[in-house]
């Protein structure tokens, strides 16, 4: 969170119930004015349900939330969702089929020269010139997802708030929607918090992410700590794909079965977990433990190879598709950043 900017939101330990069940269990958050953040967990994690308190389409049991410094929903407090400020972007869009896209855009606004022009200035910014007149299945799923994000900017609202906007996409066009949208939200300075099961859009968009695991938030950081610095095992696993290898501190530097390795900090000595992602094997033909391919698979980009060493010990490892390695072909592999560490309780 940037110090300089003020704070927009601000969520202290907040818990939502649905009876016995403690959906959010004392979840704390504060988003800087101008911020994207996501909240990246598995279904049933409480994100949803996080985001529908801050709407104000669910009860506080405990803790508060305020927008702008005023509460807004406190188990004592909880103001109306339409006098909030908040805007929605759901799933499915929700555009009203009987209007145009000026006519969705312009709902909400006040009538007369000013929703004309905003409405202009936002088909300017979102490419969608020349579409004011056509009606939503006149629209591709691209083009209704934008329209669905400029109805929700119209009014310019205090916070903007994304449920699982690029779920319906097929993977092609939501790499482009997620970029476009991410453009709108910065050209328009927007507040926005983005609810997302889905690893790619939270790294991809987000300037900070928050996971959530059985309703607690684990960690909030910028995708780049959350990929190299997670502070637990939990964390790392949403950051990117986890390799988990049990390991030894031994001053300064972690034994595994890959090597002796550099960990981040300075951990105590004693038995560790060591995180070592597929993509941080780095695979030569002479530096490094001998190992030998035992599969690989083509990922688009990259490929995702099998390997094992001469102890017996098997690990992912991705490459550059560029680089092409042949079942059975023997190759030598190493670590060369540090790695986070996890140390582990002694029975």
């Amino acid at each position: 969170m940037s110090p300089s900017k003020r704070e927009a939101l601000c969520i202290e330990a907040l818990e939502v119930r649905y009876g016995a069940v403690r959906a959010v269990a004392g979840a704390s958050l504060s988003v800087v004015e101008g911020e994207l953040v996501a909240l990246l967990g598995p279904s049933g994690c409480g994100k949803t349900t996080l985001l529908r308190a801050i709407a104000g389409f669910e009860r506080a049991w405990a803790g508060e939330i305020r927008l702008d410094a005023a509460i807004i929903e406190s188990p004592a407090i909880s103001l109306a969702p339409h006098r909030r400020g908040i805007g929605l972007v759901f799933q499915e869009y929700a555009l009203f089929p009987h209007r145009t896209v000026e006519g969705n855009i312009a709902y909400g606004l006040p009538r007369g020269e000013y929703a004309h022009g905003r409405v202009r200035e936002l088909l300017a910014l979102a490419g969608l010139e020349g579409l004011g007149k056509r009606y939503p299945h006149q629209l591709s799923g691209g083009q209704q997802q934008r329209v669905a994000v400029l109805r929700s900017l119209a009014p310019k609202p205090r916070l903007l708030l994304l449920d699982e906007p690029f779920s319906n996409l097929d993977p092609g066009l939501r790499v482009e929607m997620r970029q476009q949208v991410a453009a709108l939200l910065r050209a328009e300075g927007v507040t926005a918090v983005l609810v997302t099961h889905d690893r790619s859009d939270a790294m991809a968009l987000a300037d900070r992410v928050a996971v959530m695991q059985a309703g607690v938030i684990l960690q909030v950081d910028t995708p780049r700590e959350l990929y190299f610095r997670p502070l637990s095992e939990a964390a790392a696993r949403f950051g990117g794909d986890v390799q988990l290898l049990a390991g030894r501190v031994r001053r300064g530097v972690v034994e595994t079965a890959l090597g002796r390795l550099r960990p981040i900090g300075t951990p105590p000595d004693g038995p560790c977990t060591a995180l070592v992602r597929p993509e941080w094997i780095v695979p030569s033909l002479d530096v490094g433990l001998p190992a030998r391919i035992v599969s690989s698979r083509l990922e688009g980009q990259q490929v995702r190879y099998r390997i094992r060493l001469n102890s017996g010990a098997e690990f992912s490892m991705t490459a550059a598709s560029g680089l092409s390695l042949a079942a059975g072909q023997a190759i030598a592999v190493s670590v060369h950043i540090d790695v986070p560490v996890f140390p582990v309780d002694p029975p």
